[in-house]
């Protein structure tokens, strides 16, 4: 709150415990804290009337989806076998 730009590589944070009437408040704060940094704010209810709030990055959300599309290491895949279409009987419901 400072006024200092944010700072790079900031993480997802999570806050625990806050009261309904409170949500709009923290998220302000974060949003003002992060600047465009913000990439995804989630919120879920966890107990009675108590919700968790889930600030996401870029930078987050960039190592997310990084390590989402690497390829496993291990032997190759093998080819899918070619499927042979059969053929209908004369006479078949279709008239052939």
């Amino acid at each position: 709150m400072s006024g200092d730009p944010p700072t790079p590589g900031l993480q997802e944070e999570r806050i625990e415990g806050v009261p309904l009437y409170l949500i709009p408040k923290v998220i302000a704060d974060h949003i003002r804290e992060k600047r465009e940094t913000v990439f995804r704010i989630s919120v879920g209810r966890v107990r009675e009337h108590r919700y968790r709030i889930v600030v996401e990055t870029f930078n987050e959300h960039a190592q997310q989806a990084t390590q989402a599309v690497a390829v496993p290491q291990g032997p190759p895949v093998q080819p899918v076998q070619q499927v042979v279409p059969v053929r209908q009987r004369k006479g078949g419901r279709h008239g052939s």
